[in-house]
């Protein structure tokens, strides 16, 4: 028996820190997260995708358009339940799982997706071998976190911030070949205003 509908909303807390569409439509993390998966949509055609942290599962069905299968791991079970009831799709499956412990099998999925996420985990270096681990040897990590110049005085959910230097260095450390990219809303905005 499914939950009538808006039942399942009501099962995720709005902490600030986890982006739920219909709780932030229209706000500018709203917009930050929408040309995030956008734009990771892009690289995944035909792909099997691992999101890790993904939440409410928003972002998960984003990259299921494009890709040929998503899985979608959260620490979170009321997360993961909302993700289901809500995004659930024949190429995309939801799961609990901690980043630190990926319940998926080595060498398993061609691209990692992960927004907002390694600056809320203690263990980053642990999160970011067992990226490794998951990750086919000419796989993709996509990987997004605010920089320390976002937050100066920290976050209370983050663990660290991340100097741009010192995020380039440890990624390079446990990747071959490493881009930054910096985002702008400004597409997002415009087609908005529309």
């Amino acid at each position: 028996m499914t939950d009538p509908p808006g039942e399942a909303k009501k099962s995720i807390e709005d902490t600030g820190e986890r982006m739920v569409p219909d709780y932030h439509k229209g706000s500018m993390m709203y917009a930050e997260h929408m040309v995030r998966y956008q734009a990771a949509g892009s690289l995944v055609k035909d792909k099997v995708v691992l999101d890790i942290a993904c939440g409410s599962g928003y972002g998960s069905s984003i990259l299921a358009r494009q890709a040929a299968r998503v899985m979608g791991v959260d620490l979170s079970e009321p997360a993961i339940e909302y993700a289901q009831q809500n995004y659930g799709a024949a190429n995309i499956g939801f799961r609990v799982g901690d980043a630190t412990d990926i319940p998926i099998g080595d060498e398993s999925v061609d691209v990692v997706v992960s927004f907002e996420t390694i600056e809320h985990i203690p263990d980053y270096k642990k999160f970011l071998k067992e990226v490794r681990r998951v990750l086919k040897a000419e796989g993709l990590f996509i990987v997004s976190t605010p920089n320390d110049k976002e937050f100066p005085e920290g976050a209370d959910f983050h663990a660290h911030e991340f100097k741009q230097e010192e995020l380039e260095a440890l990624l390079r450390q446990h990747f071959e070949n490493t881009r930054t990219y910096y985002q702008s809303t400004w597409l997002y905005n415009a087609l908005m205003d529309e």
